[in-house]
């Protein structure tokens, strides 16, 4: 007996449901171009599990069907850490026997110390030996424990420490309903395993929040990611001071161990810093490698913001402008003033945060070296250098500064040019507006 076909007429509505259809019963061959539209397919039912791996490509989407409101979180994050992969070091490459609160290796990183001595580098990562490098870091901030302390005492600290202008972290709505969360990713080795901590700590409020994360493989870098709620009833003030600060801890007394880990923003207490904090300074055979720093908007870290060099280096002479060079390398014209003083105007590249500290390769005579005299004659009687003036920009920063260089030889003539260079090798000046 022959059995017709049954035609789509001859079944009701809604009487073929998918369990009706044995699984791989209907293939793409079966169904005809255009026949399955948008107006059939309920909300939500094409899941990213259903699609297969690079089945939707650029010519699948129709023009205008992407728009910002669909790609939030996609693209490149903004990185608020300045120098994160640890490339520029403009003070030192290496500085041993730290044991005090000071810049040393790689720009903006503070260390805050008086438990343990450490040499403190900017390390060459290897392609062989470390992971980071497959990742584009090549450059990391090393703490080389040389003088241990394992039973450190009640009021000591080992930190790092990163520092925001408040002015550059309005972007997070601090002190109000809208109060961005924070991610912090970072490449992490250490000789101590065990369990650590993170402060930020707001100075405007006196308010601090904290993360932990563990170190599980000793020598090994592990890639870490922790998350801090905003604080929704502190605006952080909007000008160059500090408005925010992140720190890494290393180790530390009981007068910052013997609290509990705050995870919401409350108002700060030293005790709570560093609860069950592993010390990285208990023998001379730990080091702490850190690199690819990267703080963000939101919950979810994306991937690193690397940026150009030349910009790393600009950004980070905001902070630090720092001149070196050898015997007759000439950085700056002045004149004598009519005591025994050189003035010079020096133009920065950057405006630097405030009015800078100056510190240099030496005084009495051994840093600075003055031209000056029809003919040309060479000076390097000199003591200190300093710097006057205000800041000359609205915001407080400063674009060039009013150098005097005290104690010259009063040989010269009041009011008579000349040029300022440096008097041997390895000869410096920092202007230092850091935080």
């Amino acid at each position: 007996m022959a059995i017709d076909t049954l035609g789509a007429n001859a079944l009701g509505t809604g009487s073929v449901t998918s369990a009706k259809i044995a699984d791989g019963a209907v293939v793409a061959a079966d169904v005809a171009d255009g026949s399955v539209t948008t107006a059939k397919l309920a909300a939500d039912a094409v899941t990213a599990a259903k699609l297969a791996d690079d089945s939707v490509v650029t010519a699948n989407i129709v023009d205008g069907n992407v728009t910002s409101v669909k790609t939030t979180g996609v693209g490149k994050p903004q990185n608020l850490i300045v120098n994160g992969a640890m490339q520029v070091s403009q003070r030192t490459v290496s500085e041993t026997s730290v044991n005090s609160d000071r810049y040393s290796a790689c720009d903006r990183f503070k260390i805050l110390n008086n438990q343990a001595h450490f040499t403190v580098s900017q390390e060459a990562l290897s392609a062989s030996q470390d992971l980071p490098v497959a990742h584009g870091f090549t450059k990391a901030l090393k703490l080389d424990c040389t003088t241990a302390q394992a039973s450190p005492g009640a009021a000591d600290r080992m930190k790092i420490r990163h520092s925001f202008e408040g002015q550059q972290m309005q972007l997070l709505k601090y002190g109000g309903s809208s109060a961005e969360t924070l991610s912090l990713q970072f490449w992490v080795k250490a000789t101590k395993t065990g369990v650590n901590t993170i402060n930020m700590y707001q100075d405007d409020a006196t308010k601090m929040i904290s993360a932990s994360y563990t170190i599980s493989a000793s020598n090994t870098w592990e890639k870490k990611t922790v998350t801090f709620a905003g604080n929704t009833n502190d605006m952080i003030t909007n000008d160059n001071t500090r408005g925010l600060l992140v720190e890494w801890n290393l180790g530390a007394g009981s007068n910052r161990t013997s609290g509990t880990l705050r995870t919401a923003w409350t108002a700060y207490d030293d005790a709570d810093e560093m609860p069950g904090q592993v010390n990285h300074a208990d023998n001379t055979a730990n080091n702490f490698h850190i690199t690819g720093i990267q703080l963000e908007v939101g919950s979810i870290a994306g991937d690193f913001d690397f940026r150009d060099y030349a910009d790393v280096y600009r950004h980070c002479q905001r902070y630090l402008y720092r001149i070196q060079g050898s015997i007759y390398e000439f950085f700056v014209n002045g004149v004598r003033n009519n005591t025994n003083y050189l003035w010079a105007p020096l133009q920065l590249p950057v405006p630097l945060r405030t009015q800078p500290s100056i510190t240099t390769a030496g005084t009495s005579n051994n840093c600075f070296g003055i031209w000056h005299g029809a003919g040309g004659s060479w000076s390097t009687t000199h003591t200190t250098m300093g710097v006057y003036g205000n800041p000359d920009m609205l915001d407080g920063s400063v674009q060039q500064l009013g150098l005097a260089l005290n104690g010259i030889s009063t040989g010269f003539s009041a009011g008579e040019c000349v040029t300022l260079a440096f008097s041997g090798a390895g000869k410096f000046m920092n202007c230092d507006a850091d935080l």
